[in-house]
């Protein structure tokens, strides 16, 4: 298996990954949108949506730091 290929293989994990902690995020807004709707405390929605939004950056950040690390090493030659 050529190195291309590996790398095409690990970016396919990758993505699908990134996917369901999306799939995962996106649940838990609607279930906070719905809370705030609802009339629920604000303290805790503001504490579960602080949580999804850092989720939400460790993800996006990680994506942007592999997707790097990859370029870097593939450019090596």
């Amino acid at each position: 298996m050529g190195r291309l290929q590996t790398y095409f293989y690990l970016a396919l994990i990758g993505g699908l990954g990134v996917a369901a902690w999306l799939l995962l995020v996106g649940i838990a807004l609607a279930y906070v949108l719905r809370g705030l709707r609802a009339g629920q405390e604000r303290l805790t929605m503001f504490l579960v949506g602080g949580a999804l939004l850092a989720v939400f950056t460790f993800v996006v950040l990680g994506v942007v730091a592999a997707s790097l690390s990859v370029a870097l090493f593939l450019s090596r030659g």
